[in-house]
């Protein structure tokens, strides 16, 4: 048994679209309920769950309304056949489906961001309990919705170089072009968050920077951390719009395109070694042992630490084995860098689900080998994260920027895997789980 909503709602939405000051449009889709005097959407919902002794999950990611836009080039409604090559979808958590006001058969508007201007589009509706599709049914009305401003080419022949530097990543547009015009809009977008349909587009771009493109010229970005919204083990993208600059009018903002292979992170690994090996006191002998290979093996490293050292000044001696461990720390971390990486966007992935959903968990494999390197990918996790101990016992916590992660154990073949785990948040280490030491 499912949960019909076309009984409960009506086949008819009704709309209005407003852009932004890059031309890039919101649209607001409005129910209506069938029966002014009967239960709305979540009402009933909630008194279906009860009569068939379902616990329901309110959050967005388990029950929700689920929109499809798709770009109208025929008649009639949209059918499931259509619903996989949907342009736009959004979910709409249960709590959000309420009367707009007392009296009303209307809800409250869903909004949907980060659409071309002057797209035609057609919607549908499915409901999904508990993580499960409700049958077959669904709400899709027969009518257009056209947004307003002027149809805009998308961006083509786009040609970008990121090059990182000690402490930033410096973005050049070399070469772009586009139907009439020469103004163009770069967002850098969150790639975890835009990959996660719960969060909407507006909380997925963190930096959106008009340019305009000539052939002689090269615009460029800078980023760095703490500036513009940006943060480290961040994986981001870069997607490019048209601007149809309009005197006396709002601007068109074409579709977004997604630059392929153009994705980056800032650097932290320089950083990393230097807090968390160096500072953190992690120097292993395997470590010991290369610092000496290179000493053995340049020449100039060894005459600046002779020179160092006949100086009789001992801090230049430990500054020159700091920098010399430090450079050595950063080749022998390099061949790890994409497996922190994954690590880390996994961790974060799992903190960001767990703000939704405080029951999300995920299977956690660090069995797996990080490639030229001397650590497989539970090391990393390990340099990833600090343990926590209480009364000097291990306990199966472990912290990232301040999340509490719990590591619960998965039994294989009848034994406690040591490499693979069911990972959830368990609050916030400070607030939530002052009585560990985490080290």
């Amino acid at each position: 048994m499912a949960f019909d909503i076309t009984t409960v709602l009506q086949n008819t939405v009704t709309f209005t679209s407003q852009p932004n000051n890059h031309g890039i449009y919101s649209l607001s889709l409005t129910l209506e309920n069938q029966d002014i005097a009967g239960d709305y959407l979540f009402d009933a919902i909630k008194a279906y769950a009860s009569e068939n002794n379902i616990s329901l999950k309110e959050d967005i990611r388990n029950s929700y309304l689920k929109v499809y836009l798709k770009h109208s080039y025929a008649s009639g409604e949209l059918t499931k056949d259509d619903l996989d090559t949907a342009d736009y979808t959004a979910q709409v958590a249960l709590k959000d489906l309420h009367q707009a006001q007392e009296g009303s058969e209307k809800y409250e508007p869903i909004t949907i961001g980060g659409l071309p201007a002057n797209a035609r589009f057609k919607c549908a509706f499915e409901l999904v309990l508990n993580g499960e599709l409700q049958g077959e049914f669904l709400l899709a009305p027969s009518s257009e919705m056209q947004l307003g401003g002027s149809n805009v080419a998308e961006p083509e022949n786009v040609v970008l170089s990121i090059t990182e530097t000690a402490k930033s990543v410096e973005v050049k547009v070399s070469n772009v072009s586009a139907e009439d015009n020469t103004h163009f809009l770069l967002e850098v977008v969150d790639d975890t968050k835009s990959a996660m349909p719960e969060v909407p587009y507006e909380q997925s771009v963190v930096f959106s920077g008009e340019f305009e493109f000539q052939a002689d010229s090269e615009p460029t970005f800078m980023f760095t951390v703490g500036e513009n919204n940006m943060r480290s083990y961040v994986n981001y993208s870069v997607h490019l719009r048209t601007i149809e600059k309009v005197d006396n009018a709002p601007n068109s903002a074409s579709a977004s395109v997604k630059v392929d292979a153009q994705s980056f992170e800032l650097p932290w690994l320089a950083g990393f070694v230097d807090t968390t090996v160096i500072k953190g006191k992690q120097i292993e002998d395997a470590l010991v042992s290369k610092i000496a290979t290179k000493l053995t093996a340049n020449k100039d490293a060894r005459k600046a630490l002779r020179t160092a050292l006949n100086s009789g000044a001992y801090s230049l001696v430990a500054s020159q084995m700091y920098d010399l461990t430090r450079d050595v720390a950063v080749e022998e971390f390099e061949s790890a860098k994409d497996t922190f990486n994954e690590v880390r966007t996994k961790l974060r992935r799992i903190a960001l689900y767990s703000d939704i959903d405080p029951d999300y968990s995920e299977v956690l494999d660090l069995s797996g080998s990080t490639g030229d390197t001397e650590f497989d990918t539970y090391d990393v996790f390990m340099f990833v994260t600090k343990q926590g101990f209480t009364n000097g016992i291990e306990t199966r916590y472990f912290t990232w920027l301040g999340k509490a992660f719990y590591l619960g154990p998965i039994v294989e073949g009848g034994v406690i895997s040591d490499k693979k785990f069911q990972v959830s948040v368990r609050g916030d280490v400070y607030r939530d789980r002052a009585e560990l030491i985490f080290s």
